[in-house]
């Protein structure tokens, strides 16, 4: 690039004077010109464009630059670099191949290919074209920490410290070499290690946020909460929207009895991810539930999370659960729960929950059929329990008898099988049982004065 005009106009738009150097190059691809210098100006003006923000007219730019020349090998590596940023990664691929098809020696476009192929889950492809960079300049930093991350996501722990630690040699104060074999020490449980890794990144740079939240994770995992906690805050302090770290913020809170913490760190981990963030979502309106602080927000947020995703059976059960607690809402909590048995048929808290839906609304046959056929795949001593009350509210004493006896051979603990069998004992005039059964009861649950007064007026 030996034109004075063309140079001006970079220098401007690296200082991000986007304005200076919008008009430059227009101007120049505006007046006769060679194609050489053409070219030049039109990959300015698009990546000005693409500093506005404005990548369709980026892209463009550079396809009419490709025509000038004959071996655009810069057009091509931009428009790969576009496309990548805009998450087209088999365009991005696809532009990388062609400037490498005119340089096999374009060491950024290797790099930024291995990228593609990284953001792909193509691992091994990405650590070739590592590799192939690493071959062009043995200190190049860059391919050589990606190759690195590459060994991470394969699990191969050891060759990545050995990597970072080439990398390292290089460049003793590279913050991210150290932030890998951090997490490589992590995943491998050597914690202490780990530790001296975050710390040191951030001896070097204490505003990188990535450091503070897996050092709040693993102290976390250390049972650490108050240090944990305080990573975490150095994280969000350094990023405000820094997704992940409200997360941890939200459950550590709601773990220590900041409700309404925890419930204002999911929101903001929220509001701040880039995609639909479904587990913050769910662990925000259970917390709602829980506390019973707002059952209508709830269900808002369990509805949301089940018409972006309706596969996943533990929200359905929330949903379900939430209705079930509001008045009015006994319909909607039969058509969530039965959701939730379609997807999970052994989830024996659905069933209890459906079977006294059904109750509500008269229907003890199907609340009878549903426990029991919930019964012969995943027996519950709570659900054979509910059995033996809709047995006694069908006036079949007999039958409750049997349930109950059969709830505490699955349960011994479960003394409120005690209560219900000694009542259907009493129905079928059988006072002496009747009369064992509450003091069983009441031998577990000694403070119930309203089954101390029915046993006494035997």
């Amino acid at each position: 690039m030996n034109d004075i005009k063309v140079l001006d106009g970079f220098i401007a738009l690296e200082e991000l004077r986007l304005k200076d150097s919008f008009n430059i190059f227009h101007k120049i691809i505006k007046s006769e010109n060679g194609s050489t210098r053409t070219y030049e100006a039109l990959i300015g003006l698009a990546l000005t464009h693409r500093g506005l923000g404005d990548m369709d007219e980026s892209i463009d730019l550079l396809n009419k630059a490709v025509e000038l020349i004959d071996d655009p090998i810069e057009a091509y590596h931009d428009l790969g670099n576009l496309y990548e940023e805009i998450g087209d990664h088999m365009m991005a691929i696809q532009y990388f191949d062609k400037a490498l098809s005119i340089d096999t020696d374009h060491m950024e476009s290797y790099i930024n290919r291995g990228v593609a192929w990284y953001n792909m889950d193509e691992i091994d492809s990405a650590v070739k074209d590592f590799k192939n960079a690493q071959k062009l300049s043995k200190y190049s930093t860059v391919a050589t920490t990606n190759k690195g991350i590459c060994y991470l996501d394969l699990r191969k722990y050891e060759k990545a410290i050995d990597v970072f630690d080439r990398t390292l040699e290089i460049d003793h104060r590279n913050i991210h070499a150290l932030l890998g074999k951090g997490l490589a020490l992590y995943y491998m449980d050597r914690y202490d290690e780990s530790i001296i890794c975050f710390d040191a990144a951030l001896s070097i740079n204490p505003g990188f946020y990535i450091a503070h939240y897996f050092k709040g994770t693993i102290l976390k995992k250390l049972d650490l909460p108050q240090e944990a906690i305080e990573a975490f805050n150095k994280a969000v302090k350094v990023r405000e929207d820094y997704s992940p770290a409200w997360f941890e913020l939200g459950g550590m809170m709601a773990q220590h009895g900041d409700q309404d913490g925890a419930l204002d760190a999911y929101e903001r981990s929220i509001v701040n991810s880039n995609i639909f963030f479904e587990e913050a979502m769910f662990k925000k309106g259970k917390l709602l539930l829980d506390m019973e602080n707002d059952t209508k927000e709830a269900i808002k947020v369990f509805k949301t999370i089940c018409k972006k995703n309706p596969y996943v059976p533990k929200v359905w059960y929330e949903l379900g659960r939430a209705l079930s607690m509001s008045k009015g809402k006994t319909k909607q909590s039969i058509d969530a729960l039965k959701n939730v048995l379609n997807l999970d048929p052994d989830n024996s808290e659905a069933i209890k929950i459906l079977a006294i839906q059904y109750i509500q609304i008269g229907k003890e046959d199907k609340a009878l059929n549903i426990l029991k056929n919930g019964m012969m795949k995943n027996p519950s001593s709570k659900n054979q329990l509910l059995i033996s009350d809709i047995h006694m509210d069908m006036g079949q004493p007999k039958k409750a008898i049997l349930a109950a006896e059969e709830a505490l051979s699955l349960d011994p603990l479960n003394y409120h099988a005690w209560l219900t069998m000694g009542r259907a004992y009493g129905r079928i005039n059988r006072l002496e049982e009747y009369k064992q059964c509450l003091r069983k009861y009441l031998n577990s649950n000694p403070n119930d004065s309203d089954v101390q007064g029915e046993l006494e007026d035997l």
